[in-house]
This record gives structure tokens, sequence and C-alpha cells, in this order.
């Protein structure tokens, strides 16, 4: 990201803006991260709690 010294506001370069509108990658993002978070939930379901 490029920094204007102006107010140090970041401005982001063109790749990160069009990683942002590429629906297909947005997409693929999204699986990843919810896949992701399945694995975490079915993690914590599977212990059991001891008391």
């Amino acid at each position: 990201m490029k920094k204007v010294n102006k107010k140090n506001i970041l401005i982001p370069i063109e790749k990160t803006i069009a990683m942002r509108t590429n629906l297909p990658w947005q997409i693929y993002r999204f699986a990843v991260i919810n896949i992701r978070m399945l694995k975490m939930i079915w993690k914590s379901h599977q212990t059991e709690i001891k008391d």
C-alpha cells in the first residue's frame, strides 16, 4: 500500500483493488474462511467436557 504523507492515509495498490472487486476471488475466500470456521467448530464439539 502506498502512504500519502498529508494525513498518513493508506491507499491500496491496483492489485489490491482488483482483488477486492473480483467476484470469483471473493467467493473463494468466503469458502475458505467458512471451511476453517467449520473445522474449528467441529473440533470444539468433538471434545468432551469432564467435570
